[in-house]
């Protein structure tokens, strides 16, 4: 179940999403945005730390919304999106819109793969296939396997 509360804090207008947003709540997801994309001059908020799922529907209803506020020189920012929403906003390219202390931590793949140790593979006999040698004890070398 979706749902969307709507509050104001100093000057912005802070919309809260709860739940499952998707194709079928794209309708009341533009009903909530409408009037405060319409009028007014507070820019809009939209706390993402109750959602349980976002699909692509659901960016394009976000992305339409900050185009007609940047329109009236206003702007909508994405508040506190989970790791796995904050992926799916890298994936439609509208990253940029969340706020940049809000950002969750993702693991850097790069960071993990420069962190692995090359391990020689070995024969049970010994033999070091990498560099087609036998190594007199292979318990000294460090296969991860006792």
């Amino acid at each position: 179940m979706a749902s969307a509360r709507r509050s104001t804090e100093q000057r912005h207008t802070v919309i809260y999403l709860r739940g499952e947003h998707d194709l079928s709540t794209v309708h009341s997801l533009t009903d909530e945005l409408a009037p405060v994309t319409a009028t007014g001059d507070a820019d809009v908020v939209l706390d993402l730390s109750g959602l349980r799922f976002l699909d692509a529907s659901t960016v394009g209803v976000i992305v339409h919304a900050a185009a007609s506020l940047r329109s009236q020189s206003r702007t909508l920012t994405l508040r506190r999106p989970p790791a796995f929403i904050q992926r799916v906003l890298d994936l439609c390219g509208v990253a940029h819109l969340v706020e940049t202390a809000q950002r969750p931590e993702l693991p850097d793949p790069a960071a993990a793969l420069a962190s692995w140790v090359a391990v020689p593979l070995m024969e049970p006999d010994g033999h070091d296939v990498a560099s087609d040698q036998v190594v007199e004890d292979p318990d000294r070398v460090s296969t991860g396997r006792r």
